[in-house]
């Protein structure tokens, strides 16, 4: 179990949120240590949460990293977005393919006062790993850039100020160029 105490709303109180992994329910959200909604099925099998400003509202998102099928796809990673208004949670995007196959994903804001980006990890359709930067758009994520084909799939994992791609030992950073929506892989 994951657990964060932040303001969802950006109405000066504070909520508790439970992740479980793999759970059922997946998500809770506490306020004043009282139970106000719980969500999320054991089938998304939910591997990952993070909680962040995904369209610039100043209202917080639950993101989370799923594996599951439809009934067009086999099962794989995958992203559901929910909104949240004060009392409950609410589809937002429910996981629409991305550009290749997930293998993983951070969100992030490069500067205070850009959008926030999901960095990703995916295979191509040649089953090359590459790292992918997407804006949301309303409805769901569109590419800015994607990387050069990498050795193999890494991790994402923020640092501070940064992101940071790691394949083994190796590590490489993910640059940006404010408002011109220029990105660059650099190994460390």
């Amino acid at each position: 179990m994951e657990q964060w105490r932040l303001d969802l709303e950006n109405d000066g109180v504070l909520e508790t949120v439970r992740f479980l992994p793999r759970g059922e329910p997946c998500l809770q959200v506490f306020r004043y240590n009282r139970l106000i909604w719980q969500g999320g099925r054991r089938v998304w099998n939910a591997w990952k949460l993070q909680i962040i400003d995904v369209d610039s509202d100043r209202l917080l998102e639950f993101v989370i990293g799923v594996h599951k099928g439809t009934r067009y796809y086999p099962p794989q990673n995958s992203i559901y977005v929910l909104g949240w208004n004060g009392r409950y949670a609410y589809r937002k995007w429910m996981g629409s393919r991305l550009a290749g196959a997930l293998h993983y994903f951070v969100l992030f804001r490069f500067a205070k006062k850009e959008p926030t980006r999901l960095i990703t990890v995916e295979r191509d359709r040649k089953g090359q790993p590459r790292v992918r930067v997407y804006r949301w758009c309303g409805f769901g994520f569109v590419v800015l850039w994607q990387s050069e084909p990498l050795p193999e799939a890494g991790n994402l994992a923020v640092y501070h100020d940064a992101v940071r791609l790691t394949i083994r030992t190796r590590r490489y950073r993910l640059y940006h160029t404010p408002h011109k929506e220029q990105f660059h892989l650099k190994e460390e």
